[in-house]
């Protein structure tokens, strides 16, 4: 998939799945972004909402989740990514566009080989601490 001269990008079929037209883009931990739709963005909104509203960490999240667009489908299915947003993820030319659960991640398609190949080299490792946390004290 590509990013166009005007930071366009097609809306993929998976997207659209649920009739969304409205979507809400943001930052990812990592130099990617994250695009929910409005729905999915709103039930994000609620559980932070629910955190200690003390706590500098949760300020920090909010900030970062509404330094984000609000985005709108296009009449040819695409979204247009802010400037300030594109060239935070390097966003040119060739991206990645991935389902994660509740959203997409956007890519620079670079960035992404390289953090695919290292969840694979690291995906034993991590199956085997996650299966462990989760087991019952006996």
């Amino acid at each position: 998939m590509k990013v166009d001269a005007k930071g366009r990008i097609a809306v993929p079929g998976f997207c659209r799945v649920n009739g969304a037209t409205q979507f809400f883009v943001t930052f990812g931990r990592k130099r990617f972004l994250k695009l929910y739709d409005w729905e999915e963005f709103s039930k994000s909104m609620e559980v932070l909402d629910g955190l200690d509203p003390f706590d500098a960490r949760t300020e920090e999240m909010k900030r970062v989740m509404l330094g984000g667009n609000k985005l709108e489908i296009d009449s040819h299915g695409r979204l247009t990514i802010p400037k300030n947003l594109r060239d935070w993820a390097g966003l040119s030319g060739e991206i990645v566009v991935t389902g994660v659960s509740s959203h997409m991640e956007i890519w620079n398609s670079d960035a992404f080989a390289a953090e695919f190949a290292a969840n694979i080299a690291d995906l034993g490792k991590n199956m085997q601490e996650i299966a462990e946390n989760r087991k019952e004290p006996r």
